[in-house]
């Protein structure tokens, strides 16, 4: 079984990588969907509102962007349920002989993650869209400045990766793009 890490900055298009490949009928796990199912209903909450004064997650998210000191934080929370989860996800794939799958690993170059991965993938788009599309999500411009400077630069990102999908335009071309990844990846397979 391959595990592959999907990383890339804040709006590079990581979600919607993920929903093409669950779409080809690939195995995916969503660590977002993992953190909203924390924020729901984990003990963390308690942990995570007596540190950062509430237990929205809106709230919590503005506050911890605020400085890499408070990212930093709230990561040494929620970063350990969010790996024992996956690696229990892991270990049903793996009986189940999954093939290839892939896991969003947001903030993989600046958490070092302890899942061992075969590759890493950045889902890449240079800054300026990024903005872009934050904008377009109605975040404002000290927002976008603040989430963006708590990650790597995407530059450094892409630098790293073993294999770089470049999602600067379409949907159509970000599927091909996908496309090219998945023909690498069963050529690492063999």
């Amino acid at each position: 079984m391959l595990v592959i890490a999907v990383t890339g900055g804040i709006a590079s298009g990581k979600s919607t990588a993920l929903k093409i490949l669950k779409r080809k009928g690939y195995n995916v796990i969503d660590s977002d969907k993992i953190v909203s199912g924390i924020y729901a209903q984990h003990n963390a909450v308690k942990k995570i509102a007596k540190v950062f004064g509430s237990s929205n997650k809106k709230e919590i998210a503005k506050k911890a962007f605020s400085s890499r000191h408070k990212m930093k934080l709230l990561e040494s929370i929620i970063h350990p349920i969010v790996e024992k989860k996956i690696e229990r996800m892991l270990a049903v794939l793996k009986k189940r002989n999954a093939g290839i799958v892939f896991i969003e690993v947001p903030v993989f170059f600046e958490s070092k993650p302890k899942t061992k991965f075969n590759a890493v993938v950045v889902v890449y788009c240079p800054e300026e869209l990024q903005k872009e599309r934050l904008k377009k999500m109605g975040f404002s411009h000290n927002e976008i400045i603040k989430r963006i400077k708590c990650q790597k630069p995407i530059e450094e990102k892409k630098q790293k990766a073993d294999f770089v999908v470049n999602n600067c335009s379409s949907i159509g071309s970000l599927e091909k793009e996908i496309d090219r990844m998945i023909e690498w990846l069963r050529g690492m397979n063999e």
